[in-house]
């Protein structure tokens, strides 16, 4: 047996292309909430700070460790962490309100996006992790 033999096969980078795509979909809903009731950064509260943080450090370790996506016990971990921002997001949604000037959005509307939100994270999970 040759090193040839045991060298890991890194080539199906489709996983984390995924997660990286649910990354993106979530700091968009992000920035869709603040600028729904917010007029600039420096209103945002702490918690809208908190959750960019932790997707700008999913997305720095998904780039360091890329080469783990072959394991199913990173791309569990990674997908328990995504949904997990998921959830804070959506308790920012609910519990912002706009500042003045800013039109407040239907409970209905809003309970509607963070369902398709929600549904369109745990389809691409479930892709990722099966």
């Amino acid at each position: 047996m040759t090193k040839a033999d045991v060298k890991p096969n890194f080539t199906n980078l489709e996983p984390m292309i995924n997660i990286l795509r649910i990354l993106s979909m979530l700091e968009k809903a992000l920035n869709r909430v603040a600028r729904r009731n917010y007029h600039d950064r420096s209103q945002y509260p702490e918690v809208f700070f908190e959750i960019e943080t932790s997707l700008d450090s999913v997305r720095a370790w998904i780039e360091k460790y890329k080469y783990f996506c072959n394991f199913k016990i990173s791309i569990a971990l990674l997908g328990l962490h995504i949904e997990e921002i998921g959830q804070l997001i959506k308790r920012l949604k609910m519990t912002c309100s706009p500042k003045k000037g800013k039109k407040k959005v239907k409970i209905s509307v809003q309970i509607h996006e963070q369902e398709h939100l929600e549904k369109s994270i745990a389809d691409i999970l479930h892709t990722v992790i099966i």
